[in-house]
């Protein structure tokens, strides 16, 4: 959503200010999923308000945010000095509680909570109507999503799934082998996301997964096309890149999915592979993993 840097930009400049509700209805005509709603409206909420960040949490609870922006992402990560999220305490429809500097409201029309970081009392009754606004534009959302040809795309997600994947990896292969480009394949795997699901459940894995790919395909941008392979496992295909901007790109994905649900640390592993001219399909694809699970190890490696 190009438009949300003109709303947000850096955070840490926004002072408080009341934005015109006319400047929602232009950013969520850029929306195309339920996230882009999220990120949208909440940096249209700290922009209100004079926050430096915030979070979004859409039931009711405090184990796991939707959507975090600008200085409550150490906060999320339950950095040093920070607020873990299950230290909040349960609200109320409608009610409004200060913890240190963030204002945390839980809206009496939608039940979601909404958390801002700034040390002046959020208007209760414009947090109401951002969630009412919100609330709408996911519906125009998922009624357009439900008239998008989904046969390619996986249901969860939004992300194109493993047939498509394997089709434009074919079509790309034979494409940059002739004319002599570059073709890049991440293979993309979720930490830890099995301790999700075993202790939180399966609603709040899919929460996790339709997150996780948000942030992956953010990262990633117009870079290259991002589809879910299967479970906890994405894969990128960069055409045309070389290796810096390759890594460089790999690097935000790292830093991007690092997530806390509940506590437990959720992180992404990358592996990436070059293709070689006339290589097996399959096989560069099991380059790309192999070379995820030895960044894998390595994770594994520096906790010890």
């Amino acid at each position: 959503m190009n438009d949300l840097g003109r709303i947000g930009g850096d955070l840490t400049q926004v002072g408080s200010r009341m934005a015109p509700f006319s400047m929602v209805g232009d950013i969520l005509c850029a929306s195309t999923t339920v996230m882009d709603v999220y990120e949208a409206i909440l940096y249209y909420a700290c922009y209100a308000t004079g926050s430096i960040g915030g979070f979004i949490s859409t039931n009711g609870h405090f184990e796991y945010f939707d959507m975090v922006v600008g200085s409550y992402r150490k906060r999320r990560l339950g950095a040093k000095g920070g607020i873990k999220i299950y230290e909040y305490p349960v609200l109320s429809n409608g009610e409004i509680s200060q913890v240190h500097n963030v204002w945390v409201y839980k809206s009496g029309s939608t039940g979601w909570v909404m958390g801002l970081e700034t040390p002046e009392r959020p208007d209760v009754n414009l947090l109401e109507s951002i969630n009412l606004i919100a609330k709408g534009a996911i519906g125009f959302v998922r009624r357009f999503e439900e008239e998008v040809n989904t046969k390619d795309r996986d249901q969860l997600t939004g992300l194109f799934n493993r047939g498509r994947f394997y089709r434009d990896l074919k079509h790309l292969a034979g494409t940059f082998a002739h004319n002599g480009k570059s073709l890049w394949l991440l293979f993309i795997d979720l930490n830890n996301f099995k301790v999700i699901n075993d202790t939180f459940g399966h609603k709040m894995g899919d929460r996790v997964l339709q997150s996780q790919s948000f942030a992956i395909s953010r990262s990633v941008a117009d870079a290259g096309m991002t589809y879910r392979y299967g479970g906890d496992e994405f894969c990128v295909i960069l055409p045309g890149r070389d290796e810096h901007e390759v890594k460089l790109i790999v690097r935000r994905i790292e830093l991007a999915s690092e997530q806390a649900p509940g506590g437990i640390t959720v992180s992404a592993s990358v592996g990436f592979a070059l293709y070689q001219n006339g290589e097996d399909l399959e096989a560069f694809v099991a380059r790309a993993d192999t070379e995820m699970y030895d960044a894998k190890r390595l994770i594994k490696e520096k906790k010890k």
